[in-house]
């Protein structure tokens, strides 16, 4: 739910080798990132006007639900804001076929101070009245060596009105790119026709180090940061979608996009491998098998 351009889903699927059987993303510009890059995964569009009860049964539900309500750079008006979706997902989850047995959550930082901290418990609340278990945390990309900070709350919540059941699928090959374990020699990222290239310290100065260890965790050199626009030079999308951990041309390929729109869906989205860190570590935590009678 809540899809954009993906992050969150391809995190779920690393994490617990699953298969994504729906999305759900009315906005027309991550609807083409989906629809290009997911091409035989439907999308059920808006979450207020889903058929549920008739939805494909799955194991786990995975939302980005709306961030402006809590965000920093916003007004800040948390659950005072018609963008606050998260009793629509719960009641979405209520409808389903079947009681998933995770849901899998993930927002800014600011979810947990909004509302001075009424947004998170009304999220904590929302969740136990469902019968579901939750647990938090706050992981930074940085964290998992990506060259930029962008610290997520991410929330994982377990069915707890039912023994656990298992998840996931046996996986013939991980979903992320994996190093290839060879060094990669400076300057490989510069695209530009001459094939001169530029020394580290030279391109990238003091940020040098944090963009070689994005190079080796992804396996791939950093693009040329930026290109030429109409109005002249301007942020290189390909290097962008790198900093956000994904497959090269996961946006960038995606054809009947303006750059400005671009930008825009690569910034409300999430580093997979951040979310995937924080779901393993979350999933790790104690929890017991069966709450209640």
């Amino acid at each position: 739910m809540c899809t954009g351009y993906g992050g969150l889903d391809l995190a779920v699927e690393d994490v617990f080798g699953a298969r994504l059987e729906w999305v759900a993303d009315p906005a027309p510009g991550p609807s083409k990132v989906l629809a290009h890059n997911l091409p035989t995964v439907p999308n059920i569009g808006d979450l207020k006007s889903i058929d549920w009860p008739n939805l494909p049964p799955v194991d786990i539900v995975a939302a980005g639900f709306p961030c402006q309500p809590v965000s920093f750079s916003g007004r800040h008006r948390g659950t005072n804001d018609e963008r606050w979706l998260i009793h629509d997902i719960l009641d979405g989850v209520r409808q389903m076929p079947q009681r998933p047995a995770l849901l899998i959550l993930e927002n800014v930082r600011g979810l947990l101070t909004a509302n001075q901290g009424n947004a998170m418990r009304a999220v904590v609340q929302g969740l136990a009245e469902h019968g579901f278990l939750a647990r938090w945390r706050v992981l930074r990309a940085s964290d998992v060596g990506a060259p930029h900070q962008r610290a997520r709350t991410f929330i994982v919540a377990r069915d707890a009105l039912r023994v656990r059941r298992g998840l996931g699928t046996d996986r013939d090959r991980p979903s992320f790119p994996q190093p290839s374990g060879e060094d990669l020699p400076p300057g490989t990222g510069d695209p530009r026709p001459s094939g001169r290239g530029r020394p580290d310290s030279a391109l990238w100065g003091r940020f040098s180090p944090h963009i070689r260890c994005w190079e080796q965790t992804l396996g791939r050199p950093a693009p040329f940061p930026a290109d030429i626009g109409p109005r002249g030079p301007r942020i290189s999308i390909p290097f962008v979608e790198w900093l956000m951990g994904l497959p090269a041309g996961w946006i960038a390929d995606v054809p009947d996009l303006p750059h400005t729109k671009r930008r825009e869906i690569l910034g409300n989205g999430v580093v997979p491998q951040q979310a995937a860190a924080a779901i393993e570590d979350l999933m790790n935590w104690p929890t017991p098998e069966r709450v209640g009678p």
